[in-house]
């Protein structure tokens, strides 16, 4: 069955149906939206306070998780709502309890022990693994998370069973966040906060296109389902059985197509040539260099497996203190051309970012190379975009060097800084 569907005609026509729709406008769907994206807009919306320093989104949010697991109890004291930390998407975080977020709105591929490696960060923050909870976010619920990202282990940390969830809680834009948002989000929210409520209702609206489900698509989607029942063979007056038979070979076919054509991406791409070989080459060598090959360099590369971050660090320092790339997806590497160098403080150095922060040597070279210093999370020192003229994938080994080379050339001062201050640091901790 699956031979006879020629998915590239099903979606040319489901393009020349979208044109003959009447205008419509929405900016997120014009700037388009990742799962980055989503879990920026989810957080900036839990964020909010109100007049009266009350968290209402939040409240709402904390009980449709409390819904799902009875033995919860969330009081809102002091929250930190944080996007990345940690490589975390999303993290809700209390004086008891912590709400770790992973987003997989667009089916971003499971990470080997991922939400293992996630829970235990959090422990690490002094969060009882009794009181951490998992909300695993997909766009209609019919991703599953893998085996290797929730690990053995990390089901144990969450109490996970055969029967019984524990406090792992899949939920989906579909069925929660979007019914969420219009139903009980957007009517309760006051009329002087215009700024607000209009990004909601945009959002709301974007997430209606997204699934499907705004009104004027439903021509659209009627006419798809009649040429979809006819490219499956499907008769509506066949049993459900037989029905529901094609639609899995369908499935099949389809989830075959797309391991094809991520294939012909990775070919495409060449990962480890055109990314991963160079940006370890051309840094290794830099920093090694420039300490005249007298220190041990060591690097991070987790956009090997499929991850978003690349750092660099003296093994002297510990990898707890390190310039790093981030976020650097192998999409943003082969489509757009600014990305975002970092200097992270974490672990046991995190204090190091006070220390930093007061130092006045430092602060002159953030602001002599027009650097940003960041004092929204507990991690990020410094950023910088730089911008190139060309995607990453697309230069050549000694454009990719330059590139390179300029963005360290601008932090390269601050490693005496950090050598400085790491040695009283250190001294003080004895």
């Amino acid at each position: 069955m699956e031979e006879k569907i020629d998915w590239f005609e099903v979606i040319q026509k489901l393009r020349e149906l979208k044109a003959k729709l009447p205008y419509h406008f929405n900016i997120i769907d014009e700037l388009g939206a990742n799962e980055n994206a989503h879990t920026r807009i989810l957080i900036k919306f839990l964020k909010y306070t109100g007049e009266d320093g009350s968290y209402p989104i939040l409240k709402s949010f904390l009980k449709i998780i409390s819904n799902r697991c009875p033995a919860a109890s969330f009081q809102i004291e002091k929250p930190k709502i944080e996007y990345g930390k940690e490589y975390i998407d999303g993290l809700i975080e209390d004086k008891s309890y912590a709400v770790i977020i992973e987003n997989k709105i667009h089916w971003a591929v499971d990470q080997d022990k991922q939400l293992e490696r996630y829970i235990e960060s959090v422990k690490q923050h002094g969060i009882s693994v009794q009181n951490i909870y998992v909300v695993y976010l997909t766009s209609d619920g019919n991703k599953k998370v893998e085996s290797y990202s929730l690990t053995d282990k990390a089901k144990q940390y969450l109490d996970m069973t055969e029967d019984d969830n524990g406090r792992f809680i899949p939920m989906n834009y579909r069925n929660d966040i979007f019914t969420w948002l219009r139903e009980e989000v957007l009517p309760n929210l006051k009329h002087k906060e215009e700024m607000l409520i209009t990004g909601i209702k945009q959002y709301i609206d974007y997430l209606e296109g997204f699934l499907g489900l705004r009104k004027t698509d439903k021509g659209i989607n009627k006419v798809m389902k009649e040429e979809l029942y006819n490219k499956l063979g499907i008769k509506e007056n066949e049993p459900i059985s037989a029905q529901y038979g094609k639609l899995g070979k369908a499935n099949n076919a389809l989830e075959e197509l797309t391991r094809r054509i991520n294939q012909i991406k990775q070919d495409i791409i060449k990962i480890e040539d055109n990314i991963c070989n160079p940006l370890e080459e051309i840094t290794r060598t830099y920093f090694s260099d420039l300490a005249n090959g007298s220190r041990q360099v060591g690097i991070n590369n987790n956009i090997k497996k499929g991850g978003e971050f690349f750092f660099v660090y003296y093994k002297e320092w510990s990898w707890q203190i390190h310039f790093e790339w981030w976020p650097l997806p192998v999409n943003k590497l082969a489509t757009e051309k600014t990305y975002t160098l970092n200097l992270h403080t974490e672990g046991e150095l995190v204090p190091l970012k006070k220390c930093l922060l007061a130092d006045e040597e430092y602060k002159q070279i953030v602001k002599t190379i027009g650097g940003t210093i960041n004092n929204k999370d507990k991690v990020t020192v410094f950023q910088k975009q730089y911008i190139a003229d060309k995607p990453f994938v697309d230069m050549t080994y000694d454009e990719k060097r330059t590139f390179l080379e300029k963005a360290y050339s601008e932090v390269a001062p601050m490693i005496p800084v950090i050598d400085r201050l790491l040695t009283v640091y250190k001294s003080e901790k004895k």
